[in-house]
């Protein structure tokens, strides 16, 4: 048997689901890496002066249709390390680096 907790009310993920892809229509997401911006471009999605990419509604729900269901991230030696899928809970350090500073380049 395994351990569930309930932190939000029934009703409150769609609504934030909602207002998430909202946020990312109207007020979008700020890119900084040219190439992405390259790619989103040729996708229809142009930066505005501040590189802000607005993401319309229907575009981010396809991609969520069509995203697996799964992900299974490897070692630097190529093993499976971890497969993230439903509920399933894992430790792995660094796996949501949204930025790495590398002092060479």
């Amino acid at each position: 048997m395994r351990p569930v907790i309930t932190v939000l009310e029934p009703s409150l993920p769609g609504r934030i689901v909602d207002e998430a892809l909202e946020v990312l229509a109207v007020t979008g997401v700020h890119i900084e890496e040219a190439g992405a911006l390259a790619r989103l471009e040729k996708l229809g999605l142009a930066a505005d002066a501040g590189h802000r990419v607005r993401l319309p509604r229907a575009m981010v729900e396809q991609a969520l249709q069509t995203a697996p269901s799964s992900v299974t991230l490897h070692t630097r030696d190529g093993a499976p390390h971890a497969t993230l899928a439903g509920d399933a809970v894992h430790f792995v350090p660094a796996s949501s680096a949204l930025r790495v500073l590398d002092r060479h380049t």
